[in-house]
């Protein structure tokens, strides 16, 4: 960023996508090591860093 105008374009960038939160949530929240959203598998030990980071976004920088 070089210009102060940047700064919500670069904010808005990271805002995550409602989707995203919801199946972030679910992952964190499940006892289950896989869950299904969609028809797209998430396995607990492979995305929860990714659900961590999707709800720490989340909670900065809002959702789209």
């Amino acid at each position: 960023i070089i210009h102060p105008s940047q700064i919500d374009i670069v904010h808005n960038s990271y805002k995550v996508d409602k989707k995203d939160v919801k199946i972030a949530k679910e992952l964190i929240g499940t006892k289950n090591a896989i869950i299904s959203y969609n028809g797209a598998m998430y396995e607990k030990s492979t995305h929860i860093n990714w659900a961590k980071i999707v709800i720490k976004r989340e909670q900065i920088y809002g959702t789209i």
